[in-house]
């Protein structure tokens, strides 16, 4: 026998002994939390004692398993390399961890948030998300979010000591998708940023199924982007409840996506959207997107105005609000004069115009109102065909309700970032001298008086 086989000889000896020890470290533990717990909720003395006679008999184990534990692991790297090499971040993964449970159980037995001790303190590489998803027992649904956010394969540096519902909450979490930056802390059992929350993430597609599509039902479809989503979340104004969890209250005050340049399917929402302006091809849509601000509050997320460019040629606008709650969408798009004016040939509408299409529905299933949106267009393609079609146009427009609309919020990005050098950003300002505007102004008011609408 030559020196590697006795080598590896001796390894099979000190693992003979060694899986003794680390069964009996893992187990006894798990026995010990329930003898006390029978102690707690029957008050059996004997309960009491069998813990403590454990306890020594777990002490003396688990010290002799940490010394042969520690000798196989240098076993491992010297006479296994080629094994270690593809191994090693699994086996590395539990050493990595280290972690305290405290004040578990109340006095009759059941889980005390309110004095729970938690102590957690990990740095792992390169570790796998399936065998990791499995190690603490996460759901397949959860699993695929983080693999789409963050990758396959996970890095993160976590720190955790709570005590009572209070302490510190930090972790920085990466992978070839993203990675997240979490600094927080948690007071009374409520986590609040003690800086703001950031996050870069790859727009794939499996990240607008499983993620994006949940907070802005309109990005469905979503094929890929050339830039990374920048999410950042104000310290200010945000708080998450640990304890007693609840949408309602949870609040943000603002907080901010940056896309940039993104892909779609022309299936999705967005190709709803360019299906008014009778497109033709299959080719995927290409959508430029301003900053999109958001808060939340009672449940219900409210997006601010984010103005896209379709396809380099039609410039839209979104914003409303989303009720997680009560599972309900309520959004409006917005054409501009620009963007009808190219698609529908629909000339002399103010700068400013905005025809408002509602977008409504559930979460997983929103969509844009096509009966309302055609009644409106039909209404500006009469009121471009001189004073007949501007009288009858009008009475479709106070018909479908345009007319008492709530106008169109102002861009949150101003000047808009595909706006050419020398381009000014469009006027609120009407030309109310025009003789068309003045028979609109006349009819709008003849029509109101005797149209019961």
């Amino acid at each position: 026998m030559d020196d590697f086989l006795a080598a590896r000889s001796q390894m099979a000896m000190s693992l003979g002994f060694h899986i003794i020890f680390s069964c009996v470290g893992m187990v006894m533990p798990f026995l010990m939390a329930f003898s006390h717990y029978k102690y707690l909720t029957t008050k059996d003395e004997v309960y009491k004692g069998l813990t403590k006679a454990w306890s020594k008999g777990v002490a003396i184990l688990f010290a002799t398993g940490a010394v042969s534990g520690t000798m196989l692991s240098f076993e491992l790297g010297l006479l296994w390399p080629k094994f270690m090499e593809h191994a090693g971040p699994i086996f590395g993964m539990p050493f990595s961890l280290e972690g305290k449970a405290s004040k578990i159980f109340n006095s009759t037995g059941d889980i005390d948030i309110d004095h729970l001790g938690l102590l957690l303190d990990t740095n792992i590489q390169q570790f796998p998300l399936k065998i990791l998803s499995q190690f603490i027992g996460l759901g397949d649904e959860i699993t695929k979010r983080i693999s789409a956010t963050l990758g396959d394969t996970i890095n993160a540096l976590i720190h955790i000591d709570i005590r009572q519902l209070q302490g510190p909450v930090t972790a920085n979490l990466s992978g070839s998708n993203g990675s997240i930056a979490l600094n927080a802390s948690v007071r009374d059992g409520i986590l609040f940023l003690n800086q703001n929350f950031q996050s870069q993430i790859v727009l794939s597609k499996e990240f607008g199924k499983y993620v994006l599509e949940d907070i802005f039902p309109l990005a469905s479809g979503l094929v890929g982007s050339d830039n990374p989503l920048n999410i950042n979340i104000d310290a200010k104004g945000f708080s998450l409840p640990i304890k007693n969890f609840d949408l309602n209250r949870v609040k943000i005050e603002t907080a901010s996506l940056q896309m940039g340049k993104v892909r779609f399917r022309k299936e999705g929402k967005l190709g709803s959207v360019l299906s008014l302006f009778n497109t033709q091809g299959n080719q995927d849509i290409s959508v430029w997107f301003t900053p999109l601000y958001i808060s939340m509050k009672d449940g219900q997320m409210t997006f601010q105005r984010m103005d896209m460019l379709i396809m380099d040629a039609y410039p839209i606008a979104t914003w409303g609000t989303v009720n997680f709650v009560k599972d309900k969408v309520n959004m409006v798009i917005g054409l501009t004069a620009r963007a009808l004016n190219t698609g529908l040939n629909i000339p002399g509408l103010d700068g400013d115009y905005m025809l408002q299409i509602p977008f409504k529905g559930t979460i997983d299933n929103a969509s844009i109102d096509k009966k309302k949106a055609t009644a409106k267009i039909a209404a500006l393609v009469a009121s471009n065909r001189g004073p007949e079609g501007l009288f009858i146009g009008t009475a479709l427009r106070i018909a479908s309700g345009e007319l008492s609309e709530e106008k169109a919020p102002s861009p949150t990005t101003n000047p808009l970032p595909w706006q050419t050098a020398g381009e000014t950003p469009t006027s609120n300002t009407t030309n109310s001298n025009h003789p068309l505007h003045q028979v609109e102004e006349k009819a709008t008011s003849i029509l109101k008086n005797i149209l019961p609408f």
